[in-house]
């Protein structure tokens, strides 16, 4: 569903990749894994990298457009945060294209109440 959905304003493979990755940290949020288990699969299956914290991305990050500098950076911030005003902090706190940031790193933490 994330592809078909994706693909009506995202029709690069990056941004249905991006959607995908999306989906699948909700999901596994959904479902009770853990961080850990949504850091390693996201690495594992879209490979992205999450291996840079918030503070180590924040100086040099800009609006992107594209999905492969953007869903990696929420992802960031929905791990690092410890509840969802934290993860909403973070996001914003990384500048660029905050608001698509937050949106997607809340999306995930809300499924995980």
């Amino acid at each position: 569903m994330a592809c078909l959905t994706a693909d009506v304003t995202h029709n690069h493979p990056e941004g249905i990749k991006g959607a995908e990755a999306t989906a699948s940290a909700i999901f596994l949020a959904r479902t009770r894994h853990g961080k850990d288990d949504i850091r390693d699969y996201i690495i594992r299956e879209f490979s992205y990298d999450l291996s840079r914290t918030c503070d180590e991305i924040r100086p040099g990050y800009h609006h992107v457009e594209s999905c492969q500098q953007t869903v990696p950076e929420a992802i960031t911030a929905f791990l690092e945060g410890t509840d969802f005003e934290d993860v909403i902090r973070t996001a914003v706190s990384l500048g660029g294209d905050c608001d698509t940031l937050t949106c997607i790193a809340s999306n995930v933490l809300s499924r995980t109440f």
